[in-house]
């Protein structure tokens, strides 16, 4: 049964009226017999037996209500009723609930935590516990295989991490537990508002050390995503001097970044230093497996240099990995005119017009092919 699915969750709850036997008054709580009240009957149960009545059956019925349907139109009614009939139910569920969740009933631990959430939602506390549970759940369904299960727990986590911030903004529990969660699921932008709302505030000094070292990376690592964005930037906007300058700023601090390297390597190559373009491709190679876009790249470095044979391996490999890319094939269309196989080249170029008949660069390459045999 999925997290908050009311329908399964209600399923076995049948509302009676009151019987003429229970007491009318619960200490300063009136009972209204006008208003329905909700008793769970075990599925080993058929019917409902009213003389088993018990304030416990009354108790567990109030609290999937309150749990799993906060908008019924008694839910007010019932949360005092319960409050009157077991008035101390928040410490009760709070100590069963954390019991459940250490000992991986996640299940049962996020249906109590659900019920104190509801119940007294003016305590943050009982949302978190909430959010680490579902988070917790997640990572169990992650490690048995159960990828969609585990990314809808994610979810539902995200959106208690999410709300409680936002009614509680100054808990540094939240702040500190929303922000491992954002870090870990990628989220750094959050998860560095996180941490530093932490340090403005949070007092625990083994906390604060462990956010401190960790907002210095994250902030370093956005400084480094800005001069990455920058560099494409500047690169696409045809200033690539510019370019190659903002991605060594970046390849300074991560000189590991495999695409970082492309992107150096594909500036330079755009103005024809081909020799050091073909470095930096073969910097990149070194740091990742071979993908289409890198392998054409080196080709490309390799063909302007003279190197037809490692040009052609190149664009062999490629070809091999994506056989229909017409990018690839057009470039052995253009390597077999260096390497001066015209018909090669007329194959190589009706080969893509196959593939794309609208193609302008094969479709220029043969008119010139034609031309010049005539």
């Amino acid at each position: 049964m999925a997290f908050f699915d009311k329908a399964a969750s209600l399923k076995n709850i049948v509302f009676i009226s009151i019987p003429d036997n229970l007491e009318q008054k619960i200490g300063s709580f009136s009972i209204d017999p006008t208003v329905l009240l909700p008793v769970e009957v075990p599925d080993s149960q058929k019917e409902f037996e009213l003389g088993q009545l018990s304030w416990e059956q009354i108790a567990t019925a109030l609290c999937k209500i309150i749990a799993y349907d906060p908008g019924h139109k008694s839910i007010d009614y019932y949360k005092h009723f319960l409050l009157a009939i077991r008035p101390e139910i928040e410490t009760e569920l709070s100590l069963g609930g954390v019991k459940k969740a250490d000992q991986k009933e996640f299940t049962l631990a996020e249906e109590l935590f659900l019920v104190l959430k509801n119940l007294f939602p003016e305590n943050p506390g009982h949302r978190l516990n909430l959010a680490l549970t579902l988070e917790n759940h997640s990572q169990l369904y992650a490690d048995l295989g159960k990828q969609t299960t585990a990314e809808e727990y994610r979810e539902y986590a995200f959106g208690e991490y999410a709300e409680i911030l936002q009614i509680a903004p100054d808990s540094t529990d939240a702040q500190f537990n929303a922000g491992h969660f954002f870090f870990k699921n990628g989220n750094y932008d959050r998860a560095l508002s996180c941490f530093k709302a932490y340090l403005e505030k949070g007092t625990d000094e083994k906390r604060r050390k462990l956010l401190s070292e960790i907002v210095s990376k994250l902030e370093q690592q956005h400084s480094a995503d800005d001069q990455f964005k920058q560099a494409y930037d500047f690169i696409v906007m045809e200033q690539e001097e510019k370019g190659i300058e903002k991605i060594g700023e970046f390849l300074t601090q991560r000189p590991d970044v495999w695409n970082a390297w492309f992107l150096k390597g594909w500036a330079e190559r755009r103005i024809g230093d081909y020799a050091q373009a073909k470095a930096d491709f073969e910097k990149a190679l070194s740091l990742t497996d071979e993908n289409v876009d890198l392998l054409n790249e080196l080709a490309i470095c390799a063909m302007e240099t003279g190197n037809f044979k490692e040009s052609r391996k190149h664009l062999s490999s490629a070809l091999s990995m994506e056989p229909e890319n017409i990018k690839i094939i057009s470039n052995l269309g253009i390597l077999a005119i260096k390497s001066g196989d015209i018909e090669e080249a007329r194959g190589f170029f009706r080969t893509v017009l196959e593939f794309d008949e609208n193609d302008e660069i094969a479709r220029k390459y043969l008119e010139y092919l034609n031309s010049e045999q005539e």
